[in-house]
């Protein structure tokens, strides 16, 4: 696992060259290209990390909850704490390639952002994603 341990996570995060504004203009987009075709009530941040997508979504207007899931423990504990107490935004300590981590179409919008390149069994990944997904929604890789 590559960021499986605190130390792992502590790098992620002092590391990462996506900018908070980035991340938070692409949740805005993807919330304004999806909104046409149906109302956006969740979205699913598979291998959501240290929460950087999550947090982003959570700032975005509109209704939405937001559920971040990912199999490291360290990485969710990295996630800042007011993101955690938001009513909007949860976290799940789970492995995404399970298929019944979700139910099918529950989400409008779900992420997989980073994790399909570092996970091995990613195709697994890749098709929970689309089977999570509102087929009128989007699967964002």
């Amino acid at each position: 696992m590559l960021f499986g341990d605190a130390i792992g996570a502590r790098t992620y995060v002092e590391t990462r060259v996506l900018p908070r504004t980035a991340s938070r203009r692409l949740a805005s987009a993807i919330l304004s290209d999806v909104a046409p075709r149906c109302r956006v009530k969740r979205v699913i941040d598979v291998g959501c990390g240290t929460g950087r997508f999550v947090e982003a979504f959570a700032c975005a207007p509109g209704e939405h909850s937001i559920v971040g899931a990912d199999i490291s423990e360290p990485m969710l504990k990295a996630v800042p704490q007011a993101l955690t107490l938001a009513r909007r935004a949860r976290l799940v300590n789970a492995d995404c390639r399970r298929r019944a981590l979700f139910d099918e179409s529950s989400a409008q919008v779900v992420v997989v952002h980073w994790v399909a390149n570092t996970t091995p069994g990613w195709h697994d990944i890749l098709s929970n994603a689309c089977r999570w997904a509102d087929p009128r929604g989007a699967v964002v890789w």
